[in-house]
């Protein structure tokens, strides 16, 4: 199928690691502990890294709307969905709760490695990469740096 917005999966560029994170804009989604673990793990990688969000930039507080590692889709259709899941190297999914986790399930068809909640729902539909309290932002922050460290020794940055 015909990828519809093209800007949108270039902006997963080789030069960067891409933390993708699939969701609407909930508080049990927990975007506010993610983004501000992933401040400060900018602070230590730079431009190295890149976390995208299904949302719009207003639907997020003024404050935390205008870091540069983050990109925003706004929603996106099917078809962009897959072709970002093809080109991101991980999965982070920080939910205080879900019934299911459809995008545990979706990155687990492409083969992507998944960061997310150490929650009962999470061990019903995968196997994580590494998990961490969704209430600490130590823990995702280790659990990113972590992540960070292992790809970009991988890929030679």
């Amino acid at each position: 199928k015909k990828i519809k917005n093209k800007s949108l999966v270039s902006n997963c560029r080789k030069t960067q690691l891409t933390f993708f994170y699939p969701s609407a804009f909930y508080p049990y989604k927990n975007h506010k502990n993610l983004i501000y673990a992933f401040k400060e793990i900018s602070e230590i990688f730079g431009n190295k890294i890149k976390l995208i969000l299904t949302l719009s930039k207003e639907d997020l507080p003024s404050s935390m709307n205008s870091f540069n590692f983050l990109f925003f889709t706004g929603k996106v259709n099917i078809f962009d969905i897959h072709a970002i899941y093809q080109r991101v190297d991980y999965l982070i999914f920080p939910s205080l709760l879900e019934s299911l986790g459809l995008p545990l399930i979706e990155a687990n068809l492409y083969d992507l490695p998944i960061i997310c909640s150490r929650r009962n729902y999470v061990f019903d539909v995968c196997e994580p990469l590494l998990t961490f309290n969704p209430e600490n932002i130590e823990e995702i922050k280790e659990s990113l740096r972590e992540a960070v460290k292992n790809k970009l020794t991988s890929k030679g940055f």
